[in-house]
């Protein structure tokens, strides 16, 4: 497009509302892009999006190739099991930076995964067993539609951000792991690492017994609390 190249096509093509389709038996890529008038100042993103795919490029390469710098932490819970974590600082430098420096105060400790959907996600990080909302600060959300190029896919074991729909920048202590694929959020929310082991404590979550809370209007909670013990940086 006015002699840029398009890197990486899918992702920048799906974030601006095209569809792609690869076609194996060619080897030709077909996008197509359903607005009647191309986006003015349209090339000048996709250059700006391949210009900071190529400073990030080695971040992202460890990111694939698993050489890349992470931080490691443990999820705790008070049922016994242990939900292993790798971060990546480089991609996600802020939501890293605050996820680790609320586990190294404690505040994590005796909160529950207080939202909880089979075939799509646990959340918790915000709630006691109380129901009682404990509040952290907010932070600036790293995602493509918020400014930051942060190109982790939200699928199965994926940690990332809940937030509000108030605001981009809505992000505090809520964390959810993905329990299926959800390409529906990426871009949209601030994913910064995944499960590296005890997937099955996150599975045997997913699949506990749920609630509405009706004085709250509070849904998908958990009937028997599931609770973080504590988290702890490696």
């Amino acid at each position: 497009m006015n002699d840029f190249t398009m890197v990486p096509l899918r992702a920048i093509s799906e974030m601006f509302g095209a569809q792609v389709d690869w076609k194996a038996e060619t080897s030709t890529v077909s996008v197509s892009y359903p607005k009647k008038e191309v986006e003015k100042g349209l090339a000048g993103k996709f250059l700006t999006y391949e210009q900071e795919m190529d400073k990030n490029y080695d971040a992202y390469k460890g990111y694939a190739d698993g050489t890349g710098n992470v931080v490691n932490a443990e999820i705790q819970l008070e049922s016994g099991g242990t939900v292993t974590l790798e971060l990546y600082p480089d991609i996600a430098p802020i939501t890293v930076n605050n996820f680790v420096k609320l586990a190294n105060q404690k505040f994590y400790d005796g909160l529950i995964f207080h939202r909880v959907i089979s075939g799509f996600m646990i959340q918790g990080g915000g709630f006691d067993t109380d129901m009682q909302q404990k509040k952290a600060n907010n932070i600036r959300g790293e995602f493509i539609v918020n400014g930051y190029f942060n190109l982790i896919p939200h699928k199965r074991g994926v940690i990332s951000m809940a937030r509000t729909m108030a605001s981009n920048d809505t992000a505090s202590s809520q964390f959810f792991i993905m329990h299926k694929d959800s390409p529906s959020l990426n871009g949209q929310y601030a994913a910064f690492g995944k499960v590296t082991g005890g997937m099955e404590y996150v599975d045997s979550i997913a699949e506990t017994e749920t609630k509405t809370i009706e004085e709250t209007g509070m849904e998908d909670v958990p009937v028997e609390s599931q609770i973080i013990k504590t988290v702890v940086i490696k």
